[in-house]
């Protein structure tokens, strides 16, 4: 497992352990600075950060419609749910030419496959191929101490 997962955000400024979230003051234009971020013990638990997350992107000058940034929110949350239950861990950071919402989880890791789906009323496959199109890149990074990050960068 990757206990790390949880720990990928700061610590709760309250005793609350089972879900979190916080807004952070952008100290730096140069590098990327955190301005949102949540962490829960149940992934499902994320999908009701979403209204948070949007508020911070307002906040913003994320180059995307916010329909396209929640789209995104969505489908990679929604992923951890399905493939990769439990700890989760979501930043929003904001630098000075792009933006990067990063999901955290306790995955594997997988190999990310683009293409446009042969049935697009299928159930599934579709997701992060949705994703990719709302956003300026996207990617996957897997450590064995922290699991898989899924990053969506966004141009300001």
């Amino acid at each position: 497992m990757c206990p790390n997962v949880l720990s990928a955000i700061a610590a709760p400024a309250t005793g609350s352990t089972r879900a979190r979230s916080r807004q952070v003051a952008a100290a730096c234009e140069d590098v990327p600075v955190v301005v949102w971020e949540y962490a829960a013990e149940d992934a499902a638990q994320a999908l009701h950060a979403r209204p948070e997350f949007l508020r911070a992107l307002r906040a913003t000058s994320v180059a995307c419609t916010e329909t396209a940034a929640e789209i995104v929110f969505n489908e990679l949350v929604s992923n951890v749910v399905k493939h990769a239950p439990g700890p989760i861990a979501v930043k929003f950071e904001v630098g000075s030419r792009q933006a990067f919402l990063r999901v955290y989880d306790c995955g594997p890791g997988f190999l990310m496959h683009l293409a446009v789906p042969t049935d697009l009323f299928a159930e599934s496959g579709r997701g992060l191929f949705l994703a990719n199109e709302f956003c300026s890149e996207l990617k996957v990074e897997t450590s064995s101490r922290t699991g898989t990050c899924v990053s969506a960068v966004f141009a300001l």
